[in-house]
């Protein structure tokens, strides 16, 4: 896939991701949703708190990320309700990093 194609995935993913926003009750959840998101799927090749943190572009604070993993209090059944609304015929894979889900 060409430099084109990545932008072009990352788009479609990021339309996707939005639909998700109002499954957390805090504007600073879904930022911190957004923040970790955009870590997971940056360039960077190691995957932990700090190194996402600084690779983000426009970062929140590193204890706002890392209270957002550890701390924060959202619902996975919502986001899993989502999941299934905006999903209901699976003809594809789904796949989620399962440290950050119950």
């Amino acid at each position: 896939m060409d430099e084109r194609g990545a932008r072009a995935l990352l788009r479609r993913f990021g339309k996707f991701a939005d639909q998700f926003g109002d499954c957390f009750t805090r504007r600073a959840q879904g930022d911190a949703a957004t923040q970790y998101l955009d870590g997971l799927f940056n360039d960077s090749e190691r995957k932990s708190m700090q190194a996402m943190h600084g690779r983000l572009s426009d970062p929140i604070t590193y204890e706002a990320l890392q209270h957002f993993i550890t701390h924060s209090p959202w619902s996975a059944d919502r986001v899993w309700a989502r999941v299934r609304e905006v999903v209901p015929v699976r003809t594809g894979l789904l796949a989620i990093d399962e440290t950050s889900l119950p």
